[in-house]
This record gives C-alpha cells, sequence and structure tokens, in this order.
C-alpha cells in the first residue's frame, strides 16, 4: 500500500496472524476517538482579507464589514436559550440577508430541522458544544484548529450549527468564512450569512437558481431540504417553512 504524507500512515503485516492483530488493534483506536494524525488539506490564507469581500474556489463569497452587520458584537442562540426566543432571532436574520421572505422561511425551517436554531449545536454532544465552539474559534488567528476541526466534524461527531453542516465541502468552507468573518464558529448571523453565500456556490449544483424561482415557502423548505444539508424529509422542511410563514403572516403562500 502506497502511503503520502496526506494520509495516516500504517503498515500491513504479511502474516494472518499478525493481520489479525493490527485490524483489533486498529479498530480499538478508532472507537476510542484517538487518531495518529490528522489529514492536511491544501486551505488558501485569507487573513490578508478577513472582513472584505474575497474569493472563495473562484467564486465570490461576500462578507460583510463588521459596521454593516446586523448583531456587529456577535449574536449567539446557545442550548440553553428558549426554542421561541431562538426560532426568533433566526428568522429576524434570515429574513435581514435572504433576497426574499420565501427563501428567508425555507432557511428559518431547515434550521429549526437540523438544530433547533442552535447555533453552537454539536451532533449528539450538548455538554461538548461549547468547549468545542471556543476551542475552535480560539486557533482562527492563525489557522491553527483548521484541521481539528474539519477532522472532529467529519469524521466524529458528524454536524455542527444552525444547518448541522457535516458534508466535507462545506465544512471546509464553513471554518474559513468563520475566520474571514471575525467572530466565533457559533455566531448565529455569521452561519446565516454562510447558508446564503454556500447556497449560490457550485458544490451544491443549481440551487440558488432552484431557489430564486420558488414561489412559496414551501418550494424553498424542499429545495434547502433536498439540496443544502438535510439529511432525510425534505417535504417536512417544505410544510415547515409554509407553517412558519402562515404563524407570521395569516396566510398560505
Amino acid at each position: 500500500m502506497k502511503t503520502t504524507q496526506n494520509t495516516i500512515k500504517y503498515r500491513l503485516p504479511v502474516k494472518i496472524t499478525a493481520l489479525v492483530t493490527s485490524i483489533v488493534l486498529l479498530l480499538s483506536i478508532c472507537s476510542s476517538g484517538a487518531y495518529a494524525e490528522v489529514p492536511k488539506y491544501n486551505l488558501p490564507d485569507y487573513d490578508e482579507i478577513a472582513g472584505k469581500l474575497m474569493t472563495f474556489d473562484e467564486e465570490t463569497w461576500e462578507i460583510r464589514p463588521v459596521e454593516d452587520r446586523l448583531y456587529p458584537d456577535g449574536i449567539i442562540t446557545p442550548l440553553e436559550m428558549d426554542m421561541d426566543e431562538r426560532i426568533e432571532i433566526v428568522k429576524e436574520l434570515c429574513l435581514e440577508y435572504a433576497p426574499n421572505d420565501y427563501i428567508a422561511y425555507g432557511m428559518l425551517a431547515m434550521c429549526i430541522r437540523e438544530s433547533k436554531c442552535k447555533s453552537y449545536a454539536v451532533a449528539g454532544q450538548r455538554a461538548f458544544s461549547q468547549e468545542f465552539t471556543d476551542y475552535v474559534s480560539s486557533g482562527f488567528e492563525d489557522g491553527s484548529t483548521r484541521d481539528y476541526y474539519i477532522y472532529h466534524c467529519k469524521n466524529v461527531s458528524g454536524g455542527y450549527g444552525l444547518a448541522q453542516w457535516s458534508s466535507y465541502t462545506l465544512n471546509f468552507n464553513f471554518y474559513e468564512f468563520a475566520r474571514a468573518w471575525g467572530t466565533s464558529i457559533g455566531d448565529a448571523e455569521m452561519q446565516v450569512a454562510f447558508i446564503i453565500e454556500s447556497s449560490k456556490h457550485t458544490n451544491l449544483g443549481d440551487l440558488w437558481s432552484y431557489l430564486e424561482k420558488c414561489k412559496s415557502p414551501y418550494e424553498a423548505g424542499l429545495q434547502f431540504g433536498m439540496k443544502y444539508d438535510v439529511a432525510s424529509a425534505p417535504d417536512y422542511v417544505g410544510q415547515l417553512a409554509q407553517q412558519q410563514y402562515y404563524n407570521d403572516f395569516g396566510k398560505w403562500k
């Protein structure tokens, strides 16, 4: 087996007995959560352009200057906050950043479905959520926690944040977007802005073109459910978007 610097290096023994022993040892290490080496990725350096318009992977990802943000000092929706209050904060942010109400309510429904609008949420690890958030954010200045973040979200615990980002591509860009934004990875406004910008990215195919054509909150929620980062039940996301819209406006659309 050919090994490189980008992979965990190990050598399989030739003899069957030694092979079995190695497999058992490897499984025990994986189950304990330990790892020998975090994979290294060729990530660009955005330090000099943080907080300004910037480019990710040949596509424009907009970063608002601090003075233009709804919450310049950052805003979080932690696990301890009442769910209705979390929903109201995220709704305000979605309406601020989305180009129309339908897309805003589709985003909101996805965030309710994925995380109950918890911007700190680490999948299945409530007690670890703030510790993880603070640790990863502490390495923004030099990017020293980048590999830890990617490894943890992809291989250990799964999703993070409002949309429970878990695919490699979105996890990769989410970390860099948060660094450039200049706030914690747990910042809800940054996360909502990232949903908008990442929805336009070619890694998600034609999602944004479909969203722009949506004629109801249901259609927008369905698109987010099918093409963003929702694991299942896209129809439910659409129905939830429609219900939230009805609750606020008293009409179906």
